[in-house]
Protein backbone atom coordinates (compact mmCIF):
# COMPACT_ATOMS: atom_id res chain seq x y z
CA UNK A 1 0.00 0.00 0.00
CA UNK A 2 1.14 3.11 -0.66
CA UNK A 3 1.50 5.56 1.91
CA UNK A 4 0.22 9.27 1.42
CA UNK A 5 0.43 12.40 3.38
CA UNK A 6 -3.37 12.17 3.33
CA UNK A 7 -3.50 9.18 4.52
CA UNK A 8 -1.48 9.83 7.46
CA UNK A 9 -3.71 7.65 10.12
CA UNK A 10 -2.59 4.54 8.73
CA UNK A 11 0.59 5.72 10.21
CA UNK A 12 -0.91 5.32 13.62
CA UNK A 13 -1.03 1.44 13.21
CA UNK A 14 2.25 -0.29 14.54
CA UNK A 15 3.10 -2.16 11.75
CA UNK A 16 3.79 0.89 9.68
CA UNK A 17 5.79 3.08 11.89
CA UNK A 18 8.71 2.05 10.04
CA UNK A 19 8.30 2.64 5.69
CA UNK A 20 10.62 3.17 2.86
CA UNK A 21 10.82 6.57 0.63
CA UNK A 22 9.49 4.65 -2.14
CA UNK A 23 6.31 4.14 -0.31
CA UNK A 24 5.69 8.02 -0.04
CA UNK A 25 6.20 8.25 -3.94
CA UNK A 26 2.62 9.64 -4.59
CA UNK A 27 2.05 12.42 -6.60
CA UNK A 28 0.00 14.19 -3.91
CA UNK A 29 2.77 14.55 -1.28
CA UNK A 30 6.46 16.46 -1.39
CA UNK A 31 9.41 15.31 0.48
CA UNK A 32 11.24 18.24 2.68
CA UNK A 33 14.68 18.37 4.02
CA UNK A 34 15.05 20.43 6.93
CA UNK A 35 18.07 22.55 7.16
CA UNK A 36 20.30 22.70 9.66
CA UNK A 37 19.72 26.20 10.87
CA UNK A 38 16.38 25.09 11.54
CA UNK A 39 17.59 22.65 14.16
CA UNK A 40 16.17 22.97 17.55
CA UNK A 41 12.92 24.75 16.20
CA UNK A 42 9.64 24.09 16.85
CA UNK A 43 7.96 21.74 14.25
CA UNK A 44 4.99 24.94 13.80
CA UNK A 45 7.62 27.51 13.61
CA UNK A 46 9.30 25.82 10.85
CA UNK A 47 6.65 25.31 8.58
CA UNK A 48 5.75 29.08 9.51
CA UNK A 49 9.44 30.57 8.81
CA UNK A 50 10.43 28.24 6.64
CA UNK A 51 7.60 27.41 4.18
CA UNK A 52 5.53 30.48 4.98
CA UNK A 53 2.67 28.93 5.82
CA UNK A 54 0.00 30.78 7.81
CA UNK A 55 -0.24 30.07 11.52
CA UNK A 56 -3.40 28.70 11.13
CA UNK A 57 -2.75 26.50 7.99
CA UNK A 58 0.38 25.37 9.65
CA UNK A 59 -1.74 24.60 12.89
CA UNK A 60 -4.11 22.78 10.99
CA UNK A 61 -1.58 20.56 9.02
CA UNK A 62 0.15 19.01 12.27
CA UNK A 63 -3.34 18.16 14.05
CA UNK A 64 -4.95 16.52 10.88
CA UNK A 65 -1.31 14.75 10.76
CA UNK A 66 -1.39 15.84 7.18
CA UNK A 67 2.37 17.09 7.61
CA UNK A 68 4.65 14.73 9.48
CA UNK A 69 8.35 14.71 10.98
CA UNK A 70 10.04 11.46 9.47
CA UNK A 71 14.05 10.71 10.35
CA UNK A 72 16.15 7.68 9.18
CA UNK A 73 16.00 4.46 11.35
CA UNK A 74 18.25 1.98 10.02
CA UNK A 75 17.72 1.56 6.21
CA UNK A 76 14.25 2.54 6.45
CA UNK A 77 12.73 5.72 7.81
CA UNK A 78 10.93 6.06 11.25
CA UNK A 79 7.58 8.55 11.47
CA UNK A 80 7.62 10.54 14.61
CA UNK A 81 4.35 11.61 15.27
CA UNK A 82 4.88 15.26 17.39
CA UNK A 83 2.66 17.92 18.26
CA UNK A 84 3.38 21.48 17.12
CA UNK A 85 6.09 22.26 20.18
CA UNK A 86 8.28 19.22 18.35
CA UNK A 87 11.49 20.19 17.99
CA UNK A 88 13.12 19.83 14.76
CA UNK A 89 16.12 17.31 14.91
CA UNK A 90 19.61 16.14 12.75
CA UNK A 91 18.01 14.58 9.65
CA UNK A 92 14.27 15.56 10.51
CA UNK A 93 12.24 15.27 6.97
CA UNK A 94 9.05 16.72 6.42
CA UNK A 95 6.20 15.00 4.14
CA UNK A 96 3.22 17.42 3.20
CA UNK A 97 0.27 17.55 0.88
CA UNK A 98 1.81 18.63 -2.49
CA UNK A 99 -0.86 20.94 -3.20
CA UNK A 100 -0.18 23.17 -0.29
CA UNK A 101 1.32 26.63 -1.41
CA UNK A 102 4.82 26.76 0.39
CA UNK A 103 7.71 29.23 -0.39
CA UNK A 104 10.80 27.24 0.82
CA UNK A 105 13.29 29.16 -1.51
CA UNK A 106 15.74 31.46 0.76
CA UNK A 107 14.17 34.75 1.57
CA UNK A 108 15.59 38.13 2.22
CA UNK A 109 14.51 37.13 5.89
CA UNK A 110 16.13 33.46 6.12
CA UNK A 111 19.06 35.10 4.22
CA UNK A 112 22.38 34.99 6.11
CA UNK A 113 23.86 38.85 6.98
CA UNK A 114 27.41 36.98 6.34
CA UNK A 115 26.31 37.96 2.31
CA UNK A 116 25.61 41.87 2.97
CA UNK A 117 28.08 44.69 3.05
CA UNK A 118 30.59 45.37 5.47
CA UNK A 119 28.67 48.38 6.33
CA UNK A 120 25.67 47.18 6.43
CA UNK A 121 26.89 44.21 8.72
CA UNK A 122 28.61 47.22 11.16
CA UNK A 123 25.34 49.03 11.43
CA UNK A 124 23.69 45.99 12.44
CA UNK A 125 25.65 45.09 14.99
CA UNK A 126 25.92 48.38 16.32
CA UNK A 127 22.18 48.84 16.57
CA UNK A 128 22.59 45.75 19.12
CA UNK A 129 25.65 47.41 20.81
CA UNK A 130 23.61 50.05 21.94
CA UNK A 131 20.85 47.96 23.61
CA UNK A 132 23.55 45.60 25.39
CA UNK A 133 23.25 45.57 29.28
CA UNK A 134 25.64 42.85 29.81
CA UNK A 135 27.85 40.51 28.25
CA UNK A 136 30.14 37.10 28.37
CA UNK A 137 31.22 34.36 26.52
CA UNK A 138 28.04 32.57 26.58
CA UNK A 139 25.01 35.26 26.80
CA UNK A 140 24.50 38.59 25.69
CA UNK A 141 21.41 40.88 27.67
CA UNK A 142 19.60 43.35 26.20
CA UNK A 143 17.79 46.19 26.95
CA UNK A 144 15.24 46.00 23.48
CA UNK A 145 13.75 49.34 22.31
CA UNK A 146 9.70 49.47 21.47
CA UNK A 147 9.60 48.81 18.21
CA UNK A 148 12.05 46.20 17.83
CA UNK A 149 10.79 42.80 16.29
CA UNK A 150 12.60 40.02 17.75
CA UNK A 151 12.38 37.62 15.00
CA UNK A 152 12.46 38.39 10.94
CA UNK A 153 9.44 38.00 9.36
CA UNK A 154 7.34 39.14 6.94
CA UNK A 155 7.52 42.84 5.81
CA UNK A 156 10.84 43.50 7.30
CA UNK A 157 14.22 44.40 5.38
CA UNK A 158 17.80 43.23 6.49
CA UNK A 159 18.49 47.14 5.98
CA UNK A 160 20.14 49.35 8.16
CA UNK A 161 17.13 52.44 8.38
CA UNK A 162 14.56 49.45 7.74
CA UNK A 163 13.35 47.03 11.17
CA UNK A 164 15.95 45.04 11.63
CA UNK A 165 15.21 42.19 13.47
CA UNK A 166 16.57 41.21 17.02
CA UNK A 167 18.09 38.06 15.54
CA UNK A 168 19.82 39.29 12.58
CA UNK A 169 21.66 42.30 14.86
CA UNK A 170 22.87 39.18 16.63
CA UNK A 171 24.14 37.43 13.93
CA UNK A 172 25.59 40.52 12.44
CA UNK A 173 27.03 40.95 15.86
CA UNK A 174 28.85 37.84 15.83
CA UNK A 175 30.10 38.19 12.58
CA UNK A 176 31.39 41.77 13.75
CA UNK A 177 32.87 40.90 16.89
CA UNK A 178 34.69 37.65 15.93
CA UNK A 179 32.74 34.75 17.32
CA UNK A 180 32.14 31.38 16.43
CA UNK A 181 28.31 30.49 14.97
CA UNK A 182 24.94 32.97 14.78
CA UNK A 183 24.10 33.35 18.37
CA UNK A 184 20.11 32.20 18.90
CA UNK A 185 17.20 33.66 20.58
CA UNK A 186 16.16 31.41 23.13
CA UNK A 187 13.05 33.02 24.26
CA UNK A 188 10.86 36.33 22.47
CA UNK A 189 9.33 40.31 23.27
CA UNK A 190 6.54 41.35 21.12
CA UNK A 191 7.85 43.91 18.85
CA UNK A 192 6.01 46.66 20.89
CA UNK A 193 7.36 45.95 24.00
CA UNK A 194 10.09 47.03 25.33
CA UNK A 195 12.76 45.22 27.65
CA UNK A 196 15.24 42.51 29.01
CA UNK A 197 16.33 39.98 26.23
CA UNK A 198 18.78 36.96 26.69
CA UNK A 199 20.32 35.91 23.55
CA UNK A 200 22.62 32.48 23.71
CA UNK A 201 26.16 33.20 22.29
CA UNK A 202 26.44 29.15 21.59
CA UNK A 203 24.60 26.08 21.26
CA UNK A 204 24.88 24.67 24.95
CA UNK A 205 23.90 28.03 26.05
CA UNK A 206 20.67 28.07 23.96
CA UNK A 207 19.82 24.18 24.79
CA UNK A 208 20.14 25.12 28.71
CA UNK A 209 18.46 28.10 28.64
CA UNK A 210 15.82 27.04 26.73
CA UNK A 211 15.39 23.95 29.10
CA UNK A 212 14.84 26.06 32.04
CA UNK A 213 12.31 28.41 30.18
CA UNK A 214 10.19 25.11 29.56
CA UNK A 215 10.47 23.14 32.18
CA UNK A 216 8.97 24.91 35.49
CA UNK A 217 8.61 21.14 36.97
CA UNK A 218 11.93 20.42 37.96
CA UNK A 219 12.65 21.67 41.77
CA UNK A 220 16.26 20.96 41.54
CA UNK A 221 16.91 23.23 38.78
CA UNK A 222 17.47 26.74 38.94
CA UNK A 223 14.47 28.89 38.09
CA UNK A 224 14.49 32.18 35.34
CA UNK A 225 12.25 34.49 36.95
CA UNK A 226 11.04 37.29 34.53
CA UNK A 227 9.28 40.47 35.64
CA UNK A 228 7.35 42.79 33.88
CA UNK A 229 6.06 46.01 34.45
CA UNK A 230 2.72 47.84 32.63
CA UNK A 231 0.36 50.51 33.39
CA UNK A 232 -3.11 49.72 33.00
CA UNK A 233 -6.15 51.16 31.63
CA UNK A 234 -8.88 51.15 35.53
CA UNK A 235 -8.22 49.43 38.39
CA UNK A 236 -8.18 45.58 38.74
CA UNK A 237 -11.08 43.81 41.23
CA UNK A 238 -8.07 42.52 42.97
CA UNK A 239 -5.17 44.79 43.66
CA UNK A 240 -2.86 41.79 43.62
CA UNK A 241 -3.39 37.68 43.03
CA UNK A 242 -2.78 34.77 40.78
CA UNK A 243 -3.87 34.57 37.03
CA UNK A 244 -5.01 31.61 35.10
CA UNK A 245 -6.62 31.75 31.59
CA UNK A 246 -7.25 29.19 28.58
CA UNK A 247 -4.91 30.37 25.89
CA UNK A 248 -7.62 28.57 23.28
CA UNK A 249 -10.76 30.03 25.04
CA UNK A 250 -8.94 33.23 26.45
CA UNK A 251 -11.71 35.65 25.42
CA UNK A 252 -14.40 33.51 27.64
CA UNK A 253 -12.37 31.26 30.15
CA UNK A 254 -9.85 32.33 32.54
CA UNK A 255 -9.83 32.91 37.11
CA UNK A 256 -8.53 35.59 39.40
CA UNK A 257 -7.62 34.27 43.11
CA UNK A 258 -6.98 36.56 45.35
CA UNK A 259 -6.57 37.08 49.88
CA UNK A 260 -8.76 39.80 50.70
CA UNK A 261 -7.40 42.22 53.99
CA UNK A 262 -8.74 39.24 56.61
CA UNK A 263 -6.63 36.80 54.26
CA UNK A 264 -9.73 35.03 52.87
CA UNK A 265 -9.74 33.35 49.73
CA UNK A 266 -11.29 35.50 46.95
CA UNK A 267 -11.82 33.94 43.82
CA UNK A 268 -13.48 35.96 40.44
CA UNK A 269 -14.11 33.51 37.22
CA UNK A 270 -15.53 33.16 34.11
CA UNK A 271 -16.62 30.82 31.95
CA UNK A 272 -16.22 27.99 34.54
CA UNK A 273 -20.46 27.24 34.80
CA UNK A 274 -21.92 24.48 33.09
CA UNK A 275 -18.13 22.70 31.92
CA UNK A 276 -18.36 18.88 31.82
CA UNK A 277 -14.39 19.07 31.92
CA UNK A 278 -12.09 21.22 34.21
CA UNK A 279 -10.71 23.55 31.23
CA UNK A 280 -6.96 23.82 30.73
CA UNK A 281 -5.13 27.05 32.17
CA UNK A 282 -2.01 27.32 29.85
CA UNK A 283 -1.65 31.15 31.23
CA UNK A 284 -0.44 31.40 34.33
CA UNK A 285 1.07 34.53 35.83
CA UNK A 286 0.90 36.70 39.16
CA UNK A 287 0.08 40.42 39.63
CA UNK A 288 0.15 43.50 42.33
CA UNK A 289 -0.73 46.53 41.60
CA UNK A 290 2.01 49.17 42.89
CA UNK A 291 0.39 52.40 42.54
CA UNK A 292 -2.91 53.98 41.05
CA UNK A 293 -2.85 57.74 39.52
CA UNK A 294 -6.62 59.25 38.35
CA UNK A 295 -7.08 62.26 36.06
CA UNK A 296 -9.89 64.40 37.26
CA UNK A 297 -12.26 66.13 34.64
CA UNK A 298 -10.08 69.68 34.66
CA UNK A 299 -6.67 67.50 34.20
CA UNK A 300 -5.77 67.71 37.66
CA UNK A 301 -4.08 64.37 38.25
CA UNK A 302 -3.60 62.62 41.97
CA UNK A 303 -1.93 59.57 43.17
CA UNK A 304 -4.20 57.73 45.47
CA UNK A 305 -3.26 55.65 48.39
CA UNK A 306 -4.51 51.79 48.64
CA UNK A 307 -7.87 53.28 50.92
CA UNK A 308 -8.63 56.23 48.54
CA UNK A 309 -11.08 56.26 45.40
CA UNK A 310 -10.99 58.29 42.45
CA UNK A 311 -12.85 61.48 42.00
CA UNK A 312 -15.71 60.99 40.26
CA UNK A 313 -15.74 60.96 36.13
CA UNK A 314 -11.66 60.72 36.62
CA UNK A 315 -9.58 58.17 34.26
CA UNK A 316 -7.59 56.04 36.13
CA UNK A 317 -4.35 54.44 35.70
CA UNK A 318 -2.54 51.68 37.63
CA UNK A 319 0.96 50.99 37.28
CA UNK A 320 1.19 46.88 38.26
CA UNK A 321 4.11 44.42 37.89
CA UNK A 322 3.15 41.16 36.35
CA UNK A 323 5.87 37.51 36.75
CA UNK A 324 4.61 34.96 34.04
CA UNK A 325 4.79 31.31 35.06
CA UNK A 326 4.13 30.28 31.28
CA UNK A 327 5.35 32.27 28.19
CA UNK A 328 2.14 32.11 25.61
CA UNK A 329 2.47 34.74 22.82
CA UNK A 330 0.59 38.10 24.26
CA UNK A 331 -0.06 36.79 27.64
CA UNK A 332 0.05 39.28 29.68
CA UNK A 333 -1.67 41.56 27.22
CA UNK A 334 -4.46 38.86 27.23
CA UNK A 335 -4.50 38.78 31.12
CA UNK A 336 -4.75 42.26 31.21
CA UNK A 337 -7.49 42.71 28.26
CA UNK A 338 -9.97 39.93 29.64
CA UNK A 339 -8.87 38.75 33.02
CA UNK A 340 -8.45 41.53 34.43
CA UNK A 341 -10.67 43.73 32.12
CA UNK A 342 -8.14 46.56 32.55
CA UNK A 343 -6.37 46.89 28.85
CA UNK A 344 -2.68 48.02 28.59
CA UNK A 345 -2.27 51.84 27.66
CA UNK A 346 -1.62 51.97 23.97
CA UNK A 347 -2.76 48.45 23.27
CA UNK A 348 -5.02 48.87 20.34
CA UNK A 349 -4.97 45.34 19.33
CA UNK A 350 -6.19 44.05 22.98
CA UNK A 351 -9.06 46.30 24.36
CA UNK A 352 -7.18 49.74 24.56
CA UNK A 353 -9.48 52.81 22.97
CA UNK A 354 -8.18 56.23 23.76
CA UNK A 355 -11.86 57.73 23.28
CA UNK A 356 -13.05 55.00 26.01
CA UNK A 357 -9.80 54.99 28.45
CA UNK A 358 -8.10 58.07 27.99
CA UNK A 359 -9.67 61.36 26.70
CA UNK A 360 -8.57 63.48 28.96
CA UNK A 361 -4.80 62.25 29.26
CA UNK A 362 -4.77 61.89 25.83
CA UNK A 363 -5.40 65.80 25.58
CA UNK A 364 -2.98 66.86 27.98
CA UNK A 365 -0.10 64.66 27.62
CA UNK A 366 1.82 66.58 24.63
CA UNK A 367 3.87 63.87 23.89
CA UNK A 368 1.92 61.13 22.07
CA UNK A 369 2.66 57.97 22.73
CA UNK A 370 2.88 55.72 18.82
CA UNK A 371 0.64 52.84 19.44
CA UNK A 372 2.00 51.50 16.08
CA UNK A 373 5.55 51.24 18.03
CA UNK A 374 4.95 50.84 21.69
CA UNK A 375 2.52 50.08 24.12
CA UNK A 376 3.08 50.61 28.35
CA UNK A 377 4.57 47.56 29.01
CA UNK A 378 8.32 46.36 29.79
CA UNK A 379 10.09 43.48 30.61
CA UNK A 380 12.13 45.21 33.38
CA UNK A 381 13.81 42.42 35.48
CA UNK A 382 15.32 38.66 34.68
CA UNK A 383 17.08 36.32 36.49
CA UNK A 384 18.97 33.70 34.64
CA UNK A 385 22.12 32.21 34.73
CA UNK A 386 25.26 33.22 33.23
CA UNK A 387 26.72 30.02 32.01
CA UNK A 388 25.52 26.69 30.81
CA UNK A 389 26.80 24.09 33.80
CA UNK A 390 26.30 26.76 37.08
CA UNK A 391 22.91 26.59 39.11
CA UNK A 392 23.44 30.30 40.46
CA UNK A 393 21.14 33.12 38.90
CA UNK A 394 22.02 36.62 38.54
CA UNK A 395 19.30 39.15 38.17
CA UNK A 396 19.04 42.31 35.97
CA UNK A 397 17.02 44.90 35.66
CA UNK A 398 16.03 47.29 32.40
CA UNK A 399 15.46 50.34 32.82
CA UNK A 400 12.37 52.11 31.08
CA UNK A 401 12.89 53.39 28.23
CA UNK A 402 11.50 56.94 27.13
CA UNK A 403 7.78 56.67 26.36
CA UNK A 404 6.93 54.61 29.27
CA UNK A 405 9.26 56.26 31.30
CA UNK A 406 8.09 60.16 30.31
CA UNK A 407 4.45 59.21 30.85
CA UNK A 408 4.97 57.40 34.29
CA UNK A 409 6.42 60.63 35.14
CA UNK A 410 3.60 62.64 33.98
CA UNK A 411 1.42 60.66 36.26
CA UNK A 412 3.29 61.25 39.37
CA UNK A 413 3.95 57.78 39.34
CA UNK A 414 6.88 57.76 42.82
CA UNK A 415 10.04 57.39 41.87
CA UNK A 416 10.57 54.56 44.40
CA UNK A 417 8.63 52.26 42.08
CA UNK A 418 10.97 52.61 39.27
CA UNK A 419 13.05 49.60 38.16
Amino acid sequence: MALRSTLIRDFLKPQHRCFSLKQLNSPRSRIIDVPPTFDGVRFDRFLMEHLKLPWALAHRQIRSKQSFVFRKKDADYEYVYKEQAYKMQKGDKVCMPKDIKTNDSPSENEMSVSKLDESTVKGMAERLGDMIVYENEHIIVINKDNGVPSQMGSGLSMDVKGEIAVDKMLEAYMITNGHQGTGKLVHRLDRKTSGLMVLAKTKDMASRLSFLLRDKTNSTEPQIYKGYYALLCGTPKFKEGLLRQSYAEKETVWEVESLDDSRRLRVQSNGMLGRETEPFFDMRASFKVLTTAAVNPEGVISVLTDKETAPHSSEVFTYTRFVIDTGKKHQIRLHAQYALQTPIFADESHGYHAEKHSPILSQQYKTKVDSKKCIMLHAGELEIPLAPGTQQLEKFTGKFKAPMRKLLDHLQIPKGYYI
